[in-house]
């Protein structure tokens, strides 16, 4: 498969919840939301390396209700694919909500077809905020 059918398919297992099917896809030492430059307690940004350690972002997303999650355009270069999105989403613990237009997902792959490295680009004040906002 190339990367955007690789993405695709992420995606959609996604979209069904099909969390084991993702991290089948990832490689056994996956570096998710890698580059982070700082610390942080937004569970579901934290860097994290390896499918079981990557499986604790499926779980912290148990601390939002999404509203929104929609993909709007793939681009890839080689191994590269980045995603726009527009995501809305409501931290359980505070009721407050977080609204993202044109949010950036990094997807990488090795040649075997395996998503060797992820990442958000995105304004984590929002989050941040709402996380901690009571």
């Amino acid at each position: 498969m190339n990367p955007i059918a690789l993405t695709q398919a992420i995606l959609a297992d996604f979209d069904r919840g099909d969390v084991a099917a993702i991290l089948a896809r990832c490689h056994p030492d996956v570096q998710w939301e890698y580059g982070m430059p700082v610390e942080h307690d937004v569970s579901w940004y934290r860097q994290r390396r390896g499918r079981e350690a990557t499986a604790g972002f499926f779980t912290s997303l148990g601390e939002v209700t999404w509203h929104t999650f929609e993909p709007k355009r793939l681009l890839a270069d080689g191994s590269l694919v980045v995603l726009l999105l527009d995501a809305d989403y409501t931290v359980t613990a505070t009721g407050r909500r977080v609204v993202y237009e044109d949010a950036v997902m990094l997807f990488w792959y090795d040649d075997a077809g395996q998503l060797v490295r992820f990442a958000h680009r995105i304004d984590m004040l929002p989050a941040f905020n709402a996380l901690h906002s009571r």
